[in-house]
């Protein structure tokens, strides 16, 4: 596995705000936990490219390795 910083980029489509915002509150802690560190997160991005402009919520962190992302990824909080 890399030994390279990972950027993780997340595209969510919030159906239920009261519901998302319980969600939001422990992601990130969880981040946290695996040694990353939020970016950014925007509701109105801009599309430049490609054939799809994006809806919803981008959000964006980072964590250390591959290996963090994926120790992350696997967790069920």
């Amino acid at each position: 596995m890399s030994e390279t910083r990972v950027y993780c980029i997340a595209n969510v489509i919030i159906e239920d705000a009261e519901l998302f915002k319980n969600y939001e509150k422990g992601f990130f802690g969880t981040i946290r936990e695996y040694n990353g560190e939020f970016i950014t997160m925007d509701d109105n991005t801009i599309h430049l490219e490609g054939k799809s402009p994006v809806e919803g919520r981008i959000i964006m962190w980072t964590v250390p390795r591959e290996e963090d992302r994926d120790k992350w990824n696997s967790t069920e909080k």
